[in-house]
């Protein structure tokens, strides 16, 4: 939710969004900076501080040539784009700014809500191009039909879900911590084949909670948000990389992904000795390269998990 901060227009946004302006000491507030300083009152005298150490540093930022992104709904980011890939199989590469994920760590605190007074810069930038905006009372029109070369399965997917197309699925109930919907897509990727789908995220209320991965068999299609982190491969939305298999990642960050986003996801087990998987998104310029393992693995299947009534994603033909 985007607030005011006297007189300032949209100042600041804060996560999670606070009910009214006197909730905002409990979650993490992010600020455009506009003019505008931080502070922290517990005692009623308050302490005040400046953000130009904060400026300094998006200003190294953008001197490392960084691609930037205006995530409508979502906040404001910045990425750089870096080379070489991963040598350990446990391990996963985002291509983004080492700033954005300092400051997912401090808003974090491994996992836990900081404080209001741990603010975060993010550098307001244009781009141009449309934007979108989610809708919490509907679902969008349904897409074209596809050519069903990869397809939401509708054997292998929550009654949380609704395959209403092969390649258009829609989330008809709001899910919780404890228990939200995964949907399979086919067919699985085999050892020796190379696949890769695209997926647009036609409507996303929320940002928490949406998950874009693959696994190396199908688990239970109903499952609490900590048993997802632990499926297989996949990226979350607010999250820094990629969670691992048995290996969630615990570091926050700003949006990677919002309504009218389309993430791509490759799976390559061409040769079994450098199996991996890419994760990209179109307009935030992140991506994530993640060497999977190079023994026992003979397929692995994608799959999505949505959180929010009227979330919509469509399978885009390559």
């Amino acid at each position: 939710m985007w607030y005011h901060v006297r007189g300032v227009r949209d100042a600041a946004w804060g996560y999670p969004e606070p009910k009214t302006h006197v909730h905002i000491k409990s979650c993490v507030t992010f600020v455009t900076g506009k003019g505008i300083s931080v502070s922290e009152d517990s005692s009623g005298s308050g302490s005040h501080n400046s953000l130009s150490s904060l400026r300094a540093t998006s200003t190294s930022v953008l001197d490392r040539r960084s691609t930037k992104a205006v995530m409508p709904n979502d906040g404001v980011t910045s990425f750089t784009r870096c080379s070489g890939q991963l040598k350990t199989p446990e391990s996963a590469l985002l291509r983004t700014s080492s700033a954005l994920e300092a400051a997912g760590t401090a808003a974090a605190g491994n996992g836990r809500a900081a404080s209001a007074g741990a603010a975060q810069l993010r550098v307001p930038t244009a781009i141009t191009g449309q934007h979108f905006s989610a809708q919490t009372n509907n679902f969008p029109e349904l897409p074209q039909a596809g050519s069903e070369t990869i397809w939401f399965d509708s054997a292998f997917c929550s009654k949380a879900l609704d395959v209403v197309a092969p390649n258009c699925l829609r989330c008809t109930s709001n899910a919780t911590r404890n228990s939200q919907g995964v949907c399979f897509l086919g067919p699985e990727v085999r050892r020796g084949e190379h696949a890769s789908v695209r997926i647009r995220l036609d409507n996303k209320p929320g940002r928490m909670r949406y998950f874009l991965g693959l696994s190396r068999h199908r688990f239970a299609v109903d499952g609490s948000d900590a048993e997802l982190r632990r499926a297989g491969w996949s990226i979350e939305n607010l999250f820094s990389r990629p969670h691992q298999e048995g290996s969630p990642c615990n570091v926050k960050s700003p949006p990677i992904f919002h309504t009218g986003s389309v993430v791509s996801i490759s799976a390559d087990l061409r040769d079994p000795a450098k199996a991996k998987a890419i994760f990209s998104v179109d307009n935030t310029g992140v991506e994530f390269c993640v060497q999977l393992p190079t023994k026992k693995l003979e397929t692995v299947v994608f799959w999505v998990s949505l959180y929010n009534r009227f979330a919509q994603f469509t399978i885009l033909d390559e």
